[in-house]
């Protein structure tokens, strides 16, 4: 018996849009149906590639592709983009996949949550690193490390200039903390919940007395503290010549390493480590797949939702405010 493909769309088709574009047209399970970019000669060329019906403008995409029968929204572009895009997408049903960070802030990712509030599940935010078979371990700390007690975490980002979009903080919300190390962030509050106080230090990568033609942050170092006396540091740098992140993981009965291509447990008392490397040519073909799987009904397991990155924002926000007032401020007050 053969399955209903599954209608997709796509917008933006530069930096992970090129990683999305790979995933769905590698599944039959995706039935790719338009496309839409700001750069007409790689939007031309993609539509030739792959058959989608091209579109330079994002909201006739969303509302055409809507009526002729849609069943997910892949939004590969930045918050600033896609803002307005959201609620047209809530209003028309449209189950939306949207890359991190999804919002510029707490109180907007908080406003496009409640747009999609009829269908709860309709807004999907990516958390890939849940489906690379390389860190399932991290799904069950508690059976590999034991009780977690400090967590650090290294981002590295060359990918994110200082011009254009995101060396504009309305535009970009912040710098590299949101728009580069935005999902470690999420995977240490995933792991231990949100912090009972964050402080945080952002700076710039200048000369002193030079001009700076930028306002979003190249650094930033946070402090994350929590009320069962578990603590979390974060350090995060853009600009540099060797991209990449590394975690590290703390617990009362071993210890875990994390790098975007490996993951290592170590135990006491074992002189053998438990390595796990990433094998995944594409890190978002499993998590798309499983989607698929989800929105077809062959799978029961949810994906994460917009509601379920709230908390994470409110870290990222008490981050940027305790910045500002250099105290540490409590993300919980965001919540209220």
């Amino acid at each position: 018996m053969s399955v209903k493909k599954l209608n997709v769309a796509l917008v933006g088709l530069g930096g992970v849009g090129q990683e999305y574009l790979e995933a769905v047209v590698g599944d039959l399970r995706f039935n790719l149906v338009a496309v839409a970019d700001t750069d007409c000669e790689l939007l031309r060329a993609t539509a030739k590639s792959t058959g989608a019906r091209e579109y330079n403008d994002h909201r006739s995409l969303v509302v055409e592709t809507a009526h002729i029968g849609l069943d997910m929204l892949l939004l590969a572009v930045e918050p600033f983009q896609s803002v307005e895009l959201l609620p047209l997408a809530a209003n028309l049903g449209v189950c939306v996949f949207h890359k991190t960070p999804f919002a510029r802030s707490y109180a907007e990712a908080k406003a496009l949550v409640e747009s999609f509030a009829q269908y709860p599940h309709h807004l999907i935010v990516s958390r890939c690193w849940r489906y690379e078979p390389a860190y399932q371990q991290l799904l069950s700390l508690d059976d590999s490390v034991g009780w977690v007690f400090l967590a650090s975490a290294h981002v590295r980002s060359s990918a994110i200039g200082r011009t254009g979009w995101s060396g504009d903080r309305v535009l970009a919300g912040g710098g590299v903390l949101l728009n580069g190390a935005y999902e470690q962030v999420d995977m240490l509050v995933e792991f231990l919940g949100v912090p009972q106080e964050v402080l945080a230090l952002c700076g710039f990568a200048t000369v002193p007395g030079s001009v700076r033609p930028y306002d979003t942050e190249d650094t930033a170092v946070v402090s994350m503290r929590f009320s069962d006396d578990r603590v979390v540091s974060l350090a995060a740098a853009r600009g540099t010549p060797d991209p990449g992140w590394n975690m590290t993981l703390v617990g009362t009965d071993g210890v875990a390493e994390v790098s975007q291509d490996r993951m290592i447990v170590a135990q006491p008392g074992e002189k053998e480590r438990e390595r796990s490397f990433v094998k995944s040519e594409n890190r978002f073909a499993a998590e798309l797949g499983a989607i698929a799987a989800w929105l077809g009904g062959v799978s029961a397991l949810a994906p994460s939702t917009g509601e379920d990155h709230l908390a994470t924002m409110a870290v990222i926000q008490a981050a940027y405010l305790s910045a500002k007032t250099g105290s540490p401020e409590t993300p919980t007050k965001f919540f209220e």
